[in-house]
């Protein structure tokens, strides 16, 4: 029997959806980005900590793009390997290294 899947909360959810602007945060241009924030994407899977820095408002096609190419998907923060915190991985986000916080924000990496 397969298991069920918990929701992401609304509270989490709802900052998600608040710092993507409805807006894919990927934003893969190059390989037919649609632009919208059609799906919840979760960078570490194992266990899908349903925090706000381990989820990404993504696209369809971007979506697809991340789970077809874990190489690029780990080296841009897209996915998060198993031992560490997604809280402590920065994300390349829509062309832009950031940190994502817990209120749902974004801090801009220096370079």
């Amino acid at each position: 029997m397969k298991q069920k899947t918990k929701q992401i909360p609304k509270k989490v959810l709802d900052l998600v959806v608040e710092r993507s602007s409805g807006h894919c945060e990927v934003m893969s241009i190059a390989i037919g980005c649609t632009g919208r924030g059609e799906h919840r994407h979760h960078r570490k899977i194992s266990g899908r900590e349903h925090v706000v820095e381990n989820v990404l408002d993504v696209c369809h096609v971007c979506h697809g793009h991340i789970h077809a190419n874990p190489q690029l998907s780990y080296a841009m923060g897209w996915l998060v390997k198993m031992n560490y915190s997604p809280a402590d991985v920065t994300v390349v986000r829509q062309g832009q290294e950031v940190s994502l916080t817990s209120g749902g924000g974004v801090e801009i990496v220096d370079c």
